[in-house]
């Protein structure tokens, strides 16, 4: 991947580094709090994760076009009885579209 596809993936998936927050005195805290509340950084974080797998997905797309993206149901397993059915079951998805092509997940 280029460093123009790089910078380009980062700014459209808002990953650009923030800029330093002042926070030396009473004011500049209350001025950077005016700005983002903690609330606001919170929901911020938590979305980062959504962020970067778009990000990831994307620059997969660049890379390999025809690459298709499979989703891996998340579970809770309680025994291994249920951890095999969940491989199997996945494993035969995967295998299923290997034979139409790549796969990521």
């Amino acid at each position: 991947m280029t460093d123009a596809q790089r910078t380009k993936l980062t700014q459209d998936h808002h990953l650009a580094p923030l800029k330093p927050i002042e926070l030396a005195t009473p004011d500049q805290l209350q001025d950077a709090l005016d700005d983002c509340t903690l609330d606001h950084w919170s929901s911020k974080t938590q979305a980062l994760s959504s962020r970067f797998d778009a990000a990831r997905h994307a620059a997969l797309l660049l890379l390999k076009p025809n690459v298709m993206l499979v989703r891996i149901k998340k579970r809770t397993l309680n025994n291994e009885a249920e951890l095999k059915a969940w491989l199997a079951e996945d494993e035969q998805l995967l295998a299923d579209k290997l034979k139409i092509g790549a796969v990521a997940f």
